[in-house]
């Protein structure tokens, strides 16, 4: 809606991060049924949102994230659920995007001379942040599809670190508010926007409760529990230490070089 979006971009906020997990018709199907939102809207809002913001003296950076469903050797063995697989895949939705963004506003050759250089070689299974203009980065993570485990037998994760709700936090299409945008299926309810201010939701007892247990490095959510565990014993311990060491070593090197993280 563009008085929505003009509004956002007059919020001039540091970082918006925008979900897009799927990236095509195709993959927006795994969402289920949403009332009132097609894919082709759910797509043109963002190229709208983002083009604007690029031609507007905000100060804010967009982040648009995409899940890397590539199975890892510590990916947990969900349901199956493809959305994006392999370097190919990848490279070519982070192109396409790039394009739909960027089409126009700076000339052909000079896009498809970006392309090549920030996608021709491509990582699976970790995080990778791609600058392709100073308002816009775009980010691909592993996916961590997490309450749909198919195996019986499971290891909740009982210590542990997240950022959810300090470091991020996800608002859905419905304006309920999560602790990170993994819980793209509301199933840690923190509020809702259309409510209460964010101000009253980041400070209500479910948020403070979930913040001060990551904060002991205890993971009492039985849905945390689930994303930090896996199906071995040994796969969830390192899981778990891995989740600090990510945390607490890795992040705050990724948000100092690449300023939005």
């Amino acid at each position: 809606i563009p008085k929505h979006i003009q509004k956002l971009i007059a919020a001039n906020v540091p970082k918006v991060t925008i979900s897009l997990q799927t990236p095509d018709e195709e993959t927006f199907t795994i969402r289920g049924e949403i009332k009132n939102l097609r894919a082709d809207e759910y797509f043109q809002g963002i190229i709208n949102f983002t083009r604007e913001n690029m031609r507007s003296n905000s100060k804010t950076i967009v982040q648009v994230k995409f899940m890397d469903s590539t199975p890892t050797f510590f990916s947990v063995p969900y349901k199956t659920l493809r959305v994006i697989k392999g370097r190919d895949e990848l490279r070519h939705h982070l192109s396409d995007w790039t394009r739909k963004f960027l089409q126009g506003i700076i000339p052909d050759i000079d896009l498809e001379e970006l392309l090549k250089k920030k996608f021709g070689k491509l990582l699976l299974g970790v995080p990778q942040f791609f600058n392709i203009h100073p308002k816009i980065v775009l980010h691909s993570f592993p996916l961590e599809n997490w309450g749909n485990l198919d195996e019986d037998e499971f290891y909740p994760a009982k210590v542990g670190y997240c950022d959810g709700a300090v470091g991020q936090l996800g608002i859905l299409q419905d304006g309920k508010v999560t602790p990170c945008c993994t819980d793209y299926e509301g199933l840690i309810p923190l509020g809702n926007v259309n409510d209460n201010s964010l101000r009253e939701i980041l400070e209500n007892d479910a948020t403070r409760t979930l913040r001060e247990g990551f904060d002991k490095m205890r993971v009492n959510n039985p849905f945390c529990q689930r994303c930090l565990g896996a199906n071995t014993r040994g796969k969830s311990i390192i899981r778990q230490v891995g989740a600090i060491g990510y945390y607490k070593l890795l992040k705050p090197v990724f948000r100092k070089k690449q300023r939005v993280d």
